[in-house]
């Protein structure tokens, strides 16, 4: 039999074993805290009457889920399979800039993992989300069969890819109607075909590890000072882009000319220009 590949992370484990000859099989998902078995609950006993949907909720005893290969009656054969995924360097580069640009920090970036708020989903699951070696990396979970001139493991592995692409980049938008020169519509060719993901700021919880790791690792004592002074987060959340696209911080300050809550509470802006140069 073959060996059992398992990846683990808080409240929930991943099992993979081989079984078919490209290198597919089943997954077992077991999920030990009970935000993870509610989830499981969520996708998988989701056509169960509401009474007993979430009895797994009332046992101590962990919950388990078997994905297993299956013959489906138009594509062929369907299994199981885990990729170990690292993205190019351009789907972090975003990211970096946007660190050098509020922070003014330009070294090199140490390994580091990411808390994945995303490991369970309808279309994918994922395990060991993490910075390393310069690369964001995981594995991804996937089902696939042949499928357009293409076998099950390369189809797989493309679907893998792209939906991992998609979660750190961004897709873009394809309109159904495009406008022309005079102000009129013209139906779009490109609607209703999706364009390949690309490059983008958007993962906030990649984002927030990444503001973690630089304010653990590499931030100066003046720039910890400032952000233990901060009150720009009471309004957006420290690591959410809404922290991240505010054109200047806010510290408290007695004799600032800001009247923060229009009850006396003074503070002074400081921008992010000469936040980084503190760096």
């Amino acid at each position: 039999m073959n060996p059992t590949e398992v990846e683990r992370a808080e409240g929930i484990e991943f099992h993979f074993t081989e079984s078919e000859p490209d290198g597919g099989g089943s997954l077992r998902i077991v999920g030990t805290s009970d935000k993870v078995k509610e989830e499981l609950c969520e996708m998988f006993r989701r056509n169960e009457p509401k009474a007993t949907k979430y009895a797994p909720l009332a046992s101590a005893e962990p919950m388990e889920i078997v994905l297993s290969p299956r013959d489906t009656r138009n594509d062929g054969r369907e299994a199981w399979y885990a990729f170990p995924c690292a993205l190019d360097c351009e789907w972090f580069d975003p990211y970096r800039k946007q660190l050098e640009r509020m922070t003014g920090f330009k070294g090199e970036i140490g390994d580091f993992s990411i808390p994945d708020p995303r490991m369970l989903c309808y279309t994918r699951h994922r395990a060991a989300l993490r910075f390393e070696d310069g690369h964001v990396q995981a594995t991804i979970y996937v089902s696939a069969h042949p499928w357009n001139k293409m076998d099950a493991l390369t189809y797989g592995h493309k679907r893998a890819e792209m939906m991992f692409q998609s979660d750190i980049g961004e897709e873009p938008i394809v309109r159904e109607f495009i406008e022309n020169r005079n102000g009129t519509y013209s139906r779009n060719p490109q609607y209703p075909n999706p364009l390949p993901p690309r490059p983008a700021l958007r993962c906030e919880y990649l984002w927030g590890a990444l503001w973690e790791w630089w304010l653990a690792n590499r931030a100066s004592e003046a720039q910890k000072a400032i952000l233990a002074a901060c009150v720009s987060e009471e309004r957006t959340g420290r690591y959410s882009f809404g922290f991240r696209s505010m054109s200047s911080l806010y510290v408290a300050d007695p004799s600032g000319p800001i009247n923060w809550d229009g009850k006396g509470r003074m503070v002074r802006s400081v921008s992010w220009d000469e936040f980084a140069a503190l760096a």
